[in-house]
């Protein structure tokens, strides 16, 4: 399952699926969003690239998610808190090694998705870091519930999904 954060992304994941031999899904969702990566970006199956280094919190997202977690990791600097952004443009399968090694110099993670925490990317990071490393996750998305159909920026809003939230539960978790 691909996600990309732009539309950089998005393009390298096409180019992938259509030499990748295999069950592949892209998930995407309908709002604009501004470009992130560069034209010479290459996607990397299972690889999720740190889009910002950090050493307190890393901030785990995917998809449009990966804006607003930007947006939250320069909120944290007026707090003095330097957050680690990383973008989880692959669900499965996840370079898992890479992925603790940069974990590993925060002292919390915070996942943040839009769709479901129970079987979404919540899950998947609160699954690896049980096993591989043990440290402490919080989890940003739909709780357990169906969302209604809107405008993105309200339903965001109505949901949670926003950077004042994710500054929020990284205060509370620091």
């Amino acid at each position: 399952m691909l996600s990309p954060a732009d539309s950089v992304e998005m393009h390298a994941m096409v180019n992938f699926m259509l030499e990748y031999h295999g069950p592949v899904y892209l998930r995407t969702g309908r709002s604009p969003v501004p470009t992130l990566f560069d034209s010479s970006y290459t996607y990397q199956l299972g690889y999720w690239p740190t889009m910002c280094s950090g050493n307190d919190v890393t901030i785990v997202a995917i998809g449009i998610m990966v804006h607003i977690a930007l947006q939250a990791a320069e909120l944290l600097k007026n707090y003095g808190i330097s957050a680690q952004v990383i973008n989880a443009s692959t669900f499965k399968p996840v370079q898992v090694e890479n992925f603790i090694e940069r974990v590993k110099n925060t002292r919390v993670v915070v996942t943040a998705e839009d769709h479901n925490i129970r079987g979404g990317l919540g899950s998947l990071v609160s699954e690896l870091l049980c096993e591989y490393y043990p440290m402490p996750v919080l989890r940003i998305g739909l709780k357990d519930q169906f969302a209604e159909s809107g405008e993105a920026r309200k339903l965001f809003q109505k949901y949670g999904l926003t950077a004042e939230n994710i500054v929020q539960t990284v205060l509370k978790a620091l």
